[in-house]
């Protein structure tokens, strides 16, 4: 069926036109009003809105996944940790205020590229793939991935890891998954939400190792100590943690990154690296 030209029905046929019919024509002439201003009064800024993109200048809006302490996590209802606190300073630097996005982990990056973030300051890994997506800011932390076990069995484990029998826990998407599906394969891996939850599947005994960034795995051996949690001390893997922004994001990146240095200098860096991991030297 052919459509009606634009001005038919703005309009209205012909018989509109008899002097009975007003009250309908006064019906069509409000259409026509509020298409001319749906129409005609779209900005690109309303398009923003419409996908939750609306930005405030004075705010810094930094994307986290608050479940992985003492980098970020919640405590008494409030986002805190390393990243929280390095989250704050950052937005006074920039003379904004700080908006923590929660979501999770692996959906981080889409949503800085979707606009919805400006900033992904949560235990964020710099790998090659992610790189091709994002740019980092200087990394501010040498990390790696280590593995929790049951104090019982660490002197076993640290033969036995890479046996095809031993059953690994990772969280989804992190570079801990990554580092399991590439260098222990043979193993049966195992996954889970959060941190916490790996940590509560090593006490239950559903696996055998829980593989993750060391602080958090530090964290949470701390955390478990008296249901015999502990962390075997070596690193599997030697990583840089850094923030991500978009591409296009000139300016913040070339800011958190005069940030990193002058924070470097003046021990304001070290001093925050201090106060969440202490054993970090």
């Amino acid at each position: 069926m052919t459509s009606a030209p634009f001005a038919t029905l703005i309009h209205g046929p012909s018989v509109l036109n008899r002097p009975n019919d007003i009250s309908v024509r006064f019906v069509y002439w409000l259409l026509a009003a509020s298409c001319l201003v749906f129409c005609g009064c779209t900005s690109p800024r309303s398009s923003q809105e419409q996908a939750g993109q609306l930005t405030d200048a004075n705010v810094l809006r930094v994307g986290v996944t608050p479940n992985m302490p003492p980098m970020i996590f919640k405590q008494s209802g409030q986002v805190t940790g390393l990243e929280a606190e390095l989250a704050r300073q950052l937005a006074s630097s920039l003379g904004k205020t700080v908006r923590f996005v929660e979501m999770p982990w692996d959906e981080q990056i889409d949503a800085l590229l979707a606009g919805r973030t400006d900033i992904i300051m949560s235990n964020l890994s710099i790998t090659p793939s992610r790189s091709m997506r994002i740019d980092f800011s200087r990394p501010y932390l040498r990390s790696g991935q280590a593995a929790l076990v049951r104090r019982s069995e660490a002197a076993a484990l640290r033969l036995g890891l890479f046996s095809a029998k031993c059953r690994i826990g990772v969280q989804r998407a992190t570079t801990g998954d990554y580092y399991v599906q590439a260098d222990l394969s043979r193993a049966k891996r195992a996954y889970y939400a959060t941190p916490t939850a790996g940590a509560e599947g090593l006490i239950d005994k559903r696996i055998d190792v829980f593989i993750h960034d060391a602080p958090v795995n530090w964290w949470l051996a701390s955390e478990n100590e008296a249901k015999g949690l502990t962390v075997i001390p070596a690193l599997l893997t030697q990583e840089f943690l850094a923030w991500g922004v978009r591409k296009d994001s000139h300016g913040l990146l070339d800011a958190a990154n005069r940030f990193l240095e002058q924070a470097g200098q003046n021990g304001q860096l070290q001093a925050a690296i201090n106060r969440w991991i202490p054993r970090w030297n």
